[in-house]
């Protein structure tokens, strides 16, 4: 149980409606260019640098324990990047402290895999780097 205002969810990635399997954790980016607006004062004297947003974009990173085969697996995945394949990406978070689920979607590249084996744990985990393209579009419950 949660302790109060503390906020607690359960959060998956999706490639379409199927689950890519193992996971352990997914992190949502949103992020903005920063374009430098800085002018320098008359008389030469230095300013206070200033900034403004332009473009933004996003990317999902996910981690979990590798499973083999299957539509949500680590050579599915890999396969996805080596052939430049975009996918529809949906990240649900079902929060603890209500019924409801919020969750984002959009279009996604596979920039990157990581695969890493262990002797001594026996697993083998993954860390997947997804870049969005697009808008991101939010759906949250009233």
């Amino acid at each position: 149980m949660a302790a109060a205002n503390v906020i607690a969810c359960d959060v998956r990635v999706l490639n379409g409606t199927t689950l890519i399997m193992g996971q352990r954790g997914a992190d949502l980016t949103y992020e903005a260019d920063m374009a430098d607006v800085t002018v320098t004062p008359a008389g030469g004297v230095r300013g206070i640098k200033a900034y403004l947003p332009t473009l933004t974009g996003w990317s999902i990173s996910l981690k979990g324990v590798a499973m083999a085969g299957g539509a949500g697996g680590v050579g599915t995945t890999i396969g996805l990047c080596r052939g430049g394949t975009s996918f529809t990406a949906k990240m649900e978070m079902n929060w603890v402290t209500s019924a409801a689920t919020e969750y984002y979607t959009g279009t996604v590249y596979v920039k990157s895999v990581k695969l890493t084996g262990s002797n001594l744990s026996g697993e083998a985990t993954y860390d997947v780097e997804l870049q969005g393209t697009g808008d991101l579009v939010p759906t949250v419950p009233a």
